[in-house]
């Protein structure tokens, strides 16, 4: 969801900038606000009401007051929203230039809300702009105009509605301060914006991001979010990430870096921990009590495509969490294992967890744990839904607590295979197959067997050759 309401931002500065860049025609011509609006619905492709127009007679400024930009035909919000609302826009710019199609100034927008829906897979966006040319008018090369715009939002928001899944987020209490540049070389046309974006607050999943601040930059058609940070729970978020333009028709490629710190592991992004290490980490609504604990992580993703069903196909990356202070309750699947090899039932402090993933085919892979100097044999994968498919031996907890009932077959054999299925809400645990017990058995056996050997005095012992006698 993310990603749709970065899709109403921009959507914002497609509606300014354009709204900006059809001026000239307006001045031009007949100074009427119906005309105004004829020009900029044309231009957006979407019914464009204003409530007043007002041109400043001794100053540069153009201000519009109470511009509405309606949703396309098809969509329409349940509470009867614009796609855009703004009780202000400002425009300080030469009125020379204007006429020449330069726009070289500052633009302000004050109280503005954005609704994007979608339904279908299509959106309020999707066809912003694509202004179709009456028959016999003449449109001006974009090449032969400037644009050269410093703009700014106050108490901005964007809502996205899913109407297929009756779901929303909000973006709420946003400023956003950006540059608007075009200009023609003899490469051609080159376009540029720079955005800064802070807000108060963004829930997604039910997770609450706070003070939430983004760079944006913006060249031809590939986007770069320079910088994002944000706090969630008491911990930090930053990073970084790119999306390329598409090619021969493609879906875009993109990639992500980001780094957590110190975030509560009973927090709100619990459910993600239990996804990543669902043997330390119970998901929300699992009986019992939560691990505690702090979580950090560094996180690389790369894949294509802007909707699910190709952005997990797709998916790839690599995780390294880092957890300290790590407190678990019992229930919790690590302590269950630990119980069948003779730990005694109740919290057990863990203390530092390191764990190494990577992701693949909508899968989690764990490729090393370590729970301070042991290093628990867990293999096997995740699904980003949450299935669990999962081996774990035992053998290596037996040296911490003594086997349990294991206790006489793991002095013989070498290893005591558990599997894990289900899902990290409802984990199911089956102890150890007779067969596989066996097969650890046999392995044991024949361990005892070479290491006997190797320690024998009284077993020959091959002459090296020197001692070998003469031929």
């Amino acid at each position: 969801m993310r990603r749709k309401l970065l899709w109403g931002t921009f959507a914002v500065l497609v509606a300014v900038g354009l709204a900006v860049l059809m001026l000239p025609r307006w001045l031009s011509g007949d100074l009427s606000r119906e005309r105004l609006e004829a020009i900029l619905s044309e231009a957006l492709d979407r019914t464009v009401t204003i409530e007043s127009v007002e041109l400043a007679e001794d100053a540069p400024v153009v201000e519009l007051r109470g511009v509405r930009v309606a949703q396309p035909d098809g969509l329409e919000d349940p509470e009867q929203r614009p796609l855009l609302h703004a009780a202000r826009v400002r425009l300080e710019a030469s009125v020379e230039d204007l006429l020449e199609g330069h726009v070289i100034g500052l633009a302000s927008v004050e109280d503005v809300t954005v609704v994007v829906l979608e339904r279908g897979g299509e959106t309020s966006v999707h066809g912003l702009g694509r202004r179709r040319k009456p028959a016999g008018e003449t449109k001006p090369k974009r090449s032969d105009r400037t644009l050269d715009l410093e703009l700014e939002l106050q108490s901005a928001s964007v809502h996205y509605v899913d109407l297929d899944r009756e779901e929303a987020v909000a973006l709420d209490e946003i400023d956003l301060r950006a540059h608007l540049g075009q200009r023609s070389g003899n490469e051609g046309v080159e376009r540029d914006a720079l955005a800064t974006l802070n807000a108060a607050s963004l829930t997604l999943h039910d997770i609450e991001f706070t003070q939430l601040m983004a760079q944006v930059r913006l060249r031809d058609r590939a986007l770069e979010v320079v910088r994002v940070q944000a706090t969630v729970g008491e911990g930090t978020l930053s990073g970084h990430a790119k999306l390329l333009p598409p090619e021969d028709g493609k879906s875009r490629d993109w990639s992500v870096s980001l780094d957590l710190a110190d975030t509560n592991l009973d927090g709100p992004l619990r459910d993600i921990a239990a996804l990543t290490a669902p043997w330390i980490v119970r998901a929300t609504g699992a009986d019992g009590a939560a691990t505690t604990g702090k979580l950090s992580a560094h996180i690389e993703a790369e894949g294509h495509g802007l909707r699910l069903r190709s952005i997990l196909p797709s998916l790839r990356g690599s995780a390294s969490l880092r957890l300290r202070d790590v407190v678990v309750p019992p229930g919790t699947m690590l302590a269950d294992l630990a119980t069948m090899v003779g730990r005694a039932e109740g919290r057990w402090e863990v203390g530092n967890v390191e764990v190494e993933l990577d992701v693949a085919d909508s899968w989690i892979s764990p490729q090393t744990i370590k729970l301070g100097e042991l290093e628990p044999k867990i293999k096997g994968r995740i699904s980003i839904e949450g299935k669990l498919d999962l081996n774990v031996d035992l053998f290596p907890l037996v040296g911490l607590f003594g086997g349990g009932v294991y206790e006489t077959v793991a002095r013989t054999t070498t290893r005591l295979p558990v599997r894990i299925t289900g899902t990290v809400h409802e984990p199911r645990l089956a102890p150890p197959r007779i067969r596989d017990v066996a097969a650890g058995l046999l392995g044991g056996a024949v361990r005892r067997a070479l290491s006997s050997k190797s320690e024998d005095p009284k077993a020959p012992v091959e002459p090296t050759p020197e001692q070998a006698p003469a031929p």
